[in-house]
């Protein structure tokens, strides 16, 4: 299935109205890139596999935190997207355990809801999305990180009312 056909089912099937216009660039950012998916949902592991190596990603999928550390120690990942909920380990040892393993990859959490994500590692994360965000939000956000990556700039990003918080801090 193509990567339009693929989308595009999904998010017929999700009443999405949204066109998919800059796929192609999304294309270029992430052909070649090493993605480490990790997720519970073997359907939803089949479903970003699917959609990446369309795009020229190489997707490397975990079913559970284990494996997932064994892959990051062993390719050279580019970025990890990840449920905060997975079996085997806890979330947070995952997030804590593969920014032991690699400091500067980027970490794009998603969760059911902003609230699950414990402060102890919000900051450790590119990207926090909420579960059921349509593929093409989802590929651009991927985009994003990877080409602010690309530019050695920050790619940290707060829930925005950690982001307050900060600004109150520093003031």
């Amino acid at each position: 299935m193509s990567l339009h056909a693929c989308i595009n089912t999904e998010e017929a099937a999700a009443g999405a109205t949204d066109n998919i216009q800059g796929l192609e660039q999304t294309q270029r950012a992430l052909s070649g890139r090493v993605i480490l998916c990790i997720s519970d949902s073997k359907r939803v592991l089949e479903r970003r596999e699917t959609i990446l190596s369309a795009l020229g990603c190489n997707v490397i999928c975990a079913l559970e935190g284990a494996k997932a550390l064994r892959s990051v120690r062993r390719h050279p990942v580019d970025l990890a997207l990840m449920e905060l909920r997975t079996p085997g380990t806890h979330g947070e040892l995952i997030v804590i355990n593969l920014k032991i393993a690699r400091p500067r990859m980027p970490i794009i959490l998603v969760a059911q809801d902003f609230d699950e994500v414990p402060l102890s590692i919000s900051h450790l994360a590119s990207r926090i999305l909420q579960q059921g965000i349509c593929s093409t939000e989802l590929l651009h956000e991927i985009a994003c990180v990877v080409m602010e990556q690309g530019a050695h700039r920050n790619v940290w990003r707060f829930r925005p009312e950690l982001e307050s918080n900060l600004e109150e801090v520093h003031a």
